[in-house]
């Protein structure tokens, strides 16, 4: 329960499914990327797009008397080399019959640690060292010592052919002869740690991949990729049937002031011109450069403007020459992110408890720092105590975007690129000619106090400001609701430095009342209600009376107030009571006050439910002459006729005058076609 009970003795349906998982290393240093893909092209069982593995069991069963369920699935893999995803879908149905549905995720490992590769430097020069760090990682985060490695370093050799197609079009079609061109050995430290060096003595790609074995015998892959640079020498690329060309940046996260080193795979010979632009949602900065070789570098410095992202493209031109038939272009991009460290807040909540009673006074104590930890004076923070049940129900619980990503998510390209070489009448007629391809409440000591404060929000402040010490202090009364109660503050400063935090306290009591009600009556209705007295502490309970009253029905056999007694309650337990009754056909609301005693513990809520009818309006027209002195109309009453219904009579002095308020209709329509549009105002003329 959110109040903090166990539920006891609850039925469970639960299922489990895989999908594909990809190791994370939290703790990685800061700009590292680690990748730990097992990428092996060589082993058919490995497939990083198949992202659904299946059905791994599913079943049922009954929580004890802690609330708990445990199973057992065994952790089979069979032969892929990569770890899964499992996922857990579970759903538990309470003693009032109320179902909920959640799930979880959880990774299934394929070994006791996991290999991660990061180069220095994804781009170096040809015949300069290579260096690639790796790490062997627990998959909790912590470090494995010991672990030792075989490497092997394959060098990616493209070949592309132009060739024809069943369907009578031309298309290039590329391959890569993979050759191992270096193997060694490297044992990490007792950090886990291990350095890989090589020297890459052509430009093009390789391709890193270590290998080890765990105490299980369980067989761990990694893999990553460096490219060589090479001014002047031409390396052969992969062919794409479009004219984009794969740009390749140095790092995967750039800080403000340092420079990016982007490789471009220039797929002419010879010597081109290139247009270089920084581009985001317009074209921030741009060069021309000359290239001479088919991979080459350029230098891109990194602002604090970049933030959160900058794209660097490429637009080659090759004219016409003994290598090229006619004039072409290629284009290609990459994105580069770039750090929000300095543009993000942290905020430190702390409550003056972390568990209460309804209705208790709780004062917060929130202090706004910088990326540094630095106080930050003037952060403007809104402040929301929510009900946590309803941010759960909502779907907004865990799930809410963080200021950071709404302020500084990564932004899109916004710039387009054409050129009208893609149409050149040469290359189209050759294309045409070889059939090629275009482009791509809290308890008393007396009697039982009743809980009735019951709201969704405790608390809600918009434009709460830190002071001189990054410090903000309020304090809320708490409603009657027995729940966790969510705070999420919001910060953000006016150089739009952002961050946010969340707090829960629970607000709870020993022995608690839980309804059992319906969301409304209908007149007349026949209904068995009640709830249960739960025990929520740790301690068992003496045994109690269990009270129910009621107003707008009655208790069968009763009137207007029913009890029950029950035994002693053990840590967790519920004894679960029902009351049947027949709701008045008069009625529009029914009162119900449900409260428990067991000793000195009590506890009480009271809710007011609706009551509905089964009744639709009835509209009867009618036309006639009102002579001189007027004329009498008889409206006749029918004997099902409710208090609470209503008569209206409206009278107009033609047909036409009533035809006006349809009219109204016609002028505030939803949809705005051009048949719609006339229907506005061609009636009223």
């Amino acid at each position: 329960y959110f109040s903090g009970g166990p539920l006891a003795n609850a039925p469970v349906e639960w299922r489990i499914t895989g999908y594909s998982y990809t190791f994370n290393w939290a703790d990685a240093p800061a700009g590292r990327y680690y990748s730990f893909d097992p990428f092996d092209p060589e082993q058919p069982t490995y497939n990083p797009y198949d992202a659904y593995q299946g059905l791994v069991q599913e079943g049922r069963g009954t929580t004890d008397a802690t609330g708990a369920f445990t199973f057992e699935v065994p952790a089979d893999l069979g032969s892929t080399i990569a770890s899964q995803n499992w996922t857990l879908d579970v759903t538990i149905t309470d003693p009032s019959n109320q179902a909920v549905y959640s799930t979880s995720s959880f990774p299934v490992h394929r070994g006791e640690f996991y290999i991660g590769l990061s180069p220095t430097s994804y781009v170096v020069e040809a015949g300069s060292p290579a260096t690639v760090d790796a790490v062997t990682v627990r998959p909790d985060g912590t470090m494995y010592a010991g672990a030792e490695l075989e490497v092997a370093v394959y060098e990616y050799v493209w070949s592309s052919v132009y060739e024809q197609a069943e369907d009578g079009n031309y298309y290039w079609k590329s391959s890569a002869e993979r050759t191992p061109v270096h193997f060694t050995s490297v044992t990490t430290n007792d950090s886990g740690m291990a350095t890989i060096d090589f020297t890459p003595e052509k430009g093009g790609q390789y391709q890193v991949t270590a290998t080890g074995e765990d105490a299980l015998g369980n067989v761990i892959r990694s893999a990553t990729f460096v490219y060589a640079a090479s001014a002047g020498e031409y390396v052969a690329w992969p062919q794409n049937n479009n004219d984009r060309i794969e740009l390749v940046a140095d790092k995967k996260l750039y800080a403000p002031g340092e420079t990016a080193k982007i490789l471009v795979p220039n797929p002419f010979t010879g010597p081109v011109k290139a247009l270089v632009t920084l581009e985001r949602s317009g074209v921030l900065e741009e060069r021309v450069v000359e290239f001479t070789g088919s991979s080459e570098t350029i230098d891109v410095p990194v602002t604090a403007a970049h933030i959160p992202n900058i794209f660097v493209g490429v637009v080659i031109v090759k004219g016409v020459d003994e290598t090229n038939p006619f004039a072409a272009t290629r284009v290609g991009y990459v994105k580069l992110a770039v750090d929000t460290a300095q543009k993000e807040l942290t905020i430190d909540v702390q409550p003056s408890a972390e568990t209460v009673r309804p209705g208790d006074t709780v004062t917060y104590t929130l202090t706004v720092r910088d990326s540094d930890g630095n106080p930050v004076a003037g952060a403007e923070t809104s402040l929301a105590l929510v009900d946590k049940a309803v941010l759960v129900l909502a779907g907004a619980y865990g799930t809410q975007q963080s200021l950071v990503d709404v302020f500084y998510y990564e932004r899109p390209l916004g710039v387009n690129t054409g050129s009208l070489i893609v149409i050149n009448k040469d290359r189209v007629s050759q294309q045409l000619t070889e059939g090629g391809k275009g482009g791509g409440g809290g308890g008393g000591d007396g009697g039982p106090e009743v809980r009735e404060d019951l709201a969704d929000t405790a608390y809600w402040r918009a434009d709460a400001v830190s002071d001189e010490n990054g410090v903000i202090e309020f304090s809320v009364t708490l409603p009657d609701n027995l729940t966790t109660w969510t705070l999420t503050a919001k910060a953000v400063t006016p150089d739009t430095r952002v961050g946010e935090a969340v707090n829960d306290i629970v607000a709870t009591k020993e022995l608690q009342v839980r309804p059992t009600l319906p969301r409304f009556f209908t007149a007349g209705d026949r209904a068995i209600i009640g709830g249960i007295a739960l025990n929520g502490s740790k301690e068992a309970i003496e045994g109690g009376t269990f009270a129910l009253e009621i107003s707008g029905a009655e208790i069968e056999g009763r009137g207007a107030r029913g009890e029950e007694s029950f035994d002693e309650l053990d840590p967790g337990a519920f004894a679960q009571f029902g009351f049947p009754i027949a709701v008045d056909s008069t009625a529009s609301t029914v009162v119900v006050t449900m409260t428990a005693v067991a000793g000195d513990l009590s506890d009480g809520i009271r809710m007011e439910i609706p009551v509905v009818r089964y009744q639709t309006p009835e509209t009867v027209g009618t036309s006639g002459v009102v002579p001189a002195g007027g004329v009498t109309e008889a409206i006749y009453v029918p004997q099902s006729a409710t208090d609470d219904g209503e008569l209206s009579v409206t009278l107009d002095p033609s047909l036409g005058a009533g035809m006006l308020e349809g009219l109204g209709f016609l002028e505030h329509y939803p949809y705005e076609c051009n048949e719609q549009t006339v229907s506005r105002f061609l009636p009223n003329l």
